[in-house]
């Protein structure tokens, strides 16, 4: 069984929902409608009494590419911060309703970070409960370079991962960090070869899908407490 929105697609393993952004030819940007669809299949997977896990991956050769930025494509310096502002402001608050609905699920998701995730995008797989990253992946976040700083919540997610030492050199410096260097930061579970990152995943999602759902919602609830705070505040 199959589930396509217009661009995230969702294919079933036995009990684990892949849910996957499917803009390959746009590097899986984050528009509102994809952030939306998102929640929505996240949304539909926790209802369901046939899926007890879900892998959260990309479509094609990246993750994803971050906010879809076609719209200010070419400018540069102010024109850009200035152009781009109103669309930060919408993808913030889609990737905001997405990480409430991540971090709050009953349901473990597990990451399958299969290439660059840029911005948001990182945010997002912040979101997932395991991350397994190919070791090709490059992950950072831009923003501070477009002239702005990342916002809130978003600075308080990496600050609750990673720590603040840690957060303030990703977001400050803009540096490109590779998946091994991620993994020793603790901000990645396990690093992958390339074309085994999403099986890997999907081992991982059935080995969390066999166990007792309340018991893992508890963990999970748990674990995620202070995420949860944050992504709740965030909302409208």
């Amino acid at each position: 069984m199959t589930e396509r929105f217009e661009f995230v697609s969702v294919r079933y393993d036995g009990g684990v929902a892949v849910v996957e952004m499917n803009r390959p030819d746009k590097r899986n940007a984050m528009n509102v409608v994809m952030l939306e669809e998102l929640r929505l299949a996240l949304e539909h997977e926790e209802a369901s009494n046939d899926v007890s896990a879900v892998v959260l991956t990309g479509r094609g050769a990246v993750f994803s590419s971050g906010a879809d930025r076609g719209a200010v494509e070419g400018m540069e310096g102010d024109a850009l911060a200035q152009a781009f502002a109103p669309v930060a402001i919408q993808i913030a608050s889609g990737v905001a309703r997405l990480m409430l609905r991540m971090v709050t699920m009953n349901k473990p998701i597990v990451g399958a970070i299969n290439g660059h995730a840029v911005g948001g995008a990182l945010i997002v797989a912040l979101g997932c409960d395991l991350r397994v990253a190919a070791d090709h992946a490059v992950l950072w976040m831009p923003e501070i370079g477009m002239g702005r700083a990342i916002g809130a919540p978003s600075m308080a997610t990496l600050i609750a991962c990673a720590g603040p030492l840690v957060a303030k050199e990703i977001v400050l410096t803009s540096k490109r960090f590779t998946a091994q260097q991620m993994a020793a930061m603790q901000l990645v579970n396990r690093v992958a070869a390339g074309n085994d990152v999403v099986e890997i995943a999907l081992e991982l999602a059935r080995s969390l899908a066999v166990l007792d759902g309340s018991a893992v919602a508890t963990v999970k609830s748990r674990a995620n407490a202070e995420l949860a705070k944050i992504w709740a505040e965030a909302q409208d």
